[in-house]
């Protein structure tokens, strides 16, 4: 009884500050390896497309995902932006089904890449980018809040991630492809990540995942920029996997958003809700 009233009061300061019930709880245990979710349990999640042109002129896209962090702002992954020649972006939230006509369409403002973003090592691989419109909370649109600095992860916590990515070969029935998938991953300790990669990873990297490729569940092509939430804070973007193996095969790298949270304040002006209470 204690931890429903709990609950309840919380969600109503949360609407009272930020117009927003939060009604949003992954309440099923289980993208690939994942579970099709429907956009309730994650309406902080956005699909976004960038067309752009390559050195030949033909024009390209790129799908990604995207965290909603404001009324008119996104986190993504730097990557989705790391074209030369982008004509348009566009924002899809509000919707389990990729293009559903259910969602919410914006043309999104140029992206604002981290300016130590390193394409080479996918260090700082963070994108802020803004809609072209205000958002409207709802049950299938929200936000989600930025960690502060008392807010911490550890290795073995469980996080939630989900996106549109692709599903070739984990899946038979291609009814799911266009289908919001979520899936949950454990914290890994950076020298166990370090050994599978061979490589140093920065401090403004996750890690999460599984090893040993028993569970093969995980992002693949095009989640890049799907939020990775622990305890209903966004602490990290997704930003690359192990090449040349199946996806969830090993743990994924996700960039540290509590690292940039300073960069996030000062170009959106989004501070975490509880930064100055005491």
């Amino acid at each position: 009884m204690c931890r429903f009233s709990c609950l309840f009061m919380n969600a109503l300061l949360c609407s009272s500050v930020m117009g927003s019930a939060k009604p949003f709880s992954n309440l099923s245990p289980r993208i690939v390896g994942g579970n099709v979710a429907n956009i309730t349990n994650h309406p902080y999640a956005a699909h976004i497309v960038v067309t752009y042109s390559g050195n030949n002129g033909v024009e390209f896209q790129s799908n990604c995902a995207a965290a909603i962090i404001g009324r008119d702002w996104i986190l993504s992954a730097a990557r989705c932006f790391d074209h030369a020649v982008i004509k348009k972006s566009v924002f899809h939230g509000g919707s389990t089904e990729k293009g559903g006509d259910n969602g919410k369409y914006s043309y999104l403002k140029p992206a604002i890449i981290h300016p130590k973003y390193n394409v080479n090592s996918s260090d700082y691989d963070f994108a802020l980018a803004q809609l072209w419109i205000k958002l409207d909370w709802s049950g299938t649109i929200d936000y989600l809040d930025l960690p502060t600095d008392e807010d911490e992860i550890r290795n073995g916590d469980l996080c939630w991630t989900a996106g549109w990515g692709e599903l070739w070969g984990y899946k038979s029935g291609r009814d799911e492809d266009d289908l919001l998938h979520e899936v949950m991953l454990p914290i890994y300790d950076h020298s166990i990540c370090e050994k599978i990669y061979d490589r140093k990873l920065t401090q403004r990297m996750l890690c999460a995942g599984y090893v040993n490729g028993t569970s093969n569940k995980g992002i693949c092509d095009d989640d890049w920029g799907a939020p990775l939430v622990c305890d209903r804070k966004l602490f990290g973007i997704s930003s690359f996997i192990k090449e040349n193996e199946p996806c969830g095969k090993s743990p994924a790298v996700f960039g540290r958003v509590k690292s940039i949270r300073k960069w996030i304040e000062n170009e959106t002006g989004i501070i975490p809700k509880n930064k100055f209470q005491f």
